[in-house]
């Protein structure tokens, strides 16, 4: 909670225990002594989170959730926090996705009541990655790109392949020193920064 409002880890140099009011001991961090409470990150975080995270409504689900009652979206978020602390591309880059995964498929989950049982009773799952990532980006509120369903499948694979070869030549021309302020655009929806522009553009040719 700490983090996601200030954007820095909680050092804590002194605690006690007390039971029914009563103090029943006292810790203290002497210089050079290991910390009383492990944080999950060092320092401050690379990239902050957005108001949103700090609406009474979010605080108070994270605040009140029991560690006994954690779901995906937890898992996501402690992804979050490792990624926007994380000083390393390459690990960075690694906890978003683990971000992402563990986001979807909790939405996904929450997707499979809606659906009709099948002809013997039993209960659908949505199984498919790519029907996972649709029902995802329509909680989003973003339609996401889909053909007909009458399309071919060689005809669908080549759209797939050219979408893919497209965003990755896009994302391939991002120069490093700009990696981050795109990674803050995505994240914010901001459809100013000209490489988000330009994946937009290489997407919808």
């Amino acid at each position: 909670m700490y983090l996601i409002r200030y954007g820095r880890c909680l050092n804590v140099r002194a605690a006690s225990v007390s039971v029914n009011g009563e103090e029943k001991a006292a810790f203290t961090q002497a210089p050079g002594d290991p910390p009383l409470i492990y944080s999950l990150v060092e320092g401050r975080l690379r990239l902050p989170f957005g108001k949103a995270w700090r609406s009474p409504g979010v605080e108070h689900n994270i605040a009140a959730r029991s560690k006994s009652a954690y779901d995906g979206r937890f898992v996501a978020l402690h992804a979050l926090l490792t990624a926007k602390s994380d000083r390393y591309e390459i690990e960075r880059f690694t906890y978003y996705w683990m971000a992402m995964n563990a986001l979807y498929n909790y939405t996904a989950s929450l997707g499979e009541p809606l659906l009709p049982p099948t002809a013997k009773g039993k209960k659908q799952t949505i199984g498919k990655e790519n029907e996972r990532q649709a029902f995802f980006l329509r909680c989003l509120q973003h339609e996401p790109c889909v053909l007909p369903e009458n399309t071919p499948k060689d005809i669908r694979e080549q759209h797939e392949r050219h979408l893919l070869w497209s965003a990755k030549a896009a994302l391939k021309r991002i120069p490093e020193n700009e990696i981050d302020a795109f990674c803050a655009a995505c994240l914010t929806e901001n459809e100013t920064n000209p490489w988000v522009q330009r994946l937009l553009l290489a997407m919808r040719n």
